[in-house]
């Protein structure tokens, strides 16, 4: 098939599928277009002929999606708990800073202000030294020990999106079996019906049988 003729047949599949099963499952933060790609790339494959086909595109399109996010998720997943010690780590840092100011002796030159001033300055070098551990904190890169003890302590909600990955991927085998079995079957009947027209055209083509004997000899 040429490429312009593919293409286009492409697209009028996947505008058709579009139209019998609504939006795609796509969150938010993710990409509908990349959802269509897929699916696109699919139907490019399989050239689906019928709506059985159609309903294993979908099929196969949404567990491949699945699995992509769970996937995806499942780096999040490290990187998120890296981040929460971060964040757990950076709250004891300013902790210790304003602990640490606080029990520092007034200046003399901090003599003439009054309380409510001095409270003002100390809770202003407290934020501002802060920010600067803060930022550092945040800055500095993580280490593959830091996610492997991400990983470890994220570890139970890993193993769950592992098992849901595994379900993906399973349906999606499972929808490009059905496929094959599906092909195999609708084959075998196709083969079946046009056996059966060429039986029907030979039988009606056949021509009358010619005696092996002539009929003079016959009249004899």
């Amino acid at each position: 098939m040429p490429n312009e003729i593919q293409t286009e047949s492409t697209a009028t599949d996947l505008a058709e599928l579009k139209k019998l099963f609504g939006p795609p499952p796509v969150l938010s933060t993710e990409s509908t277009d990349t959802y269509y790609a897929i699916m696109a790339a699919f139907v490019k494959c399989f050239a689906p002929g019928d709506f059985m086909v159609q309903m294993f595109m979908k099929d196969l399109t949404d567990s491949t999606w699945d699995a992509m996010r769970y996937t995806r998720h499942k780096t999040l997943a490290m990187e998120r708990k890296y981040r929460q010690r971060l964040e757990y780590k950076a709250a004891r840092a300013k902790e210790a800073a304003q602990r640490k100011r606080l029990a520092a002796p007034v200046k003399k030159d901090d003599e003439d202000c009054t309380p409510v001033e001095k409270r003002s300055f100390e809770l202003l070098e407290v934020f501002e030294s802060s920010a600067d551990d803060l930022k550092k904190i945040f800055d500095t890169p993580p280490t593959e020990l830091d996610h492997a003890r991400a990983l470890q302590d994220g570890i139970e909600y890993y193993e769950r999106l592992d098992a849901l990955l595994g379900e993906a991927i399973a349906r999606r085998n499972d929808a490009l079996e059905q496929i094959g079995l599906y092909r195999q079957v609708l084959g075998h009947r196709l083969r079946g019906v046009s056996d059966d027209i060429i039986d029907a055209e030979f039988s009606e083509t056949k021509p009358e049988e010619v005696p092996l004997v002539p009929s003079s000899v016959q009249n004899q």
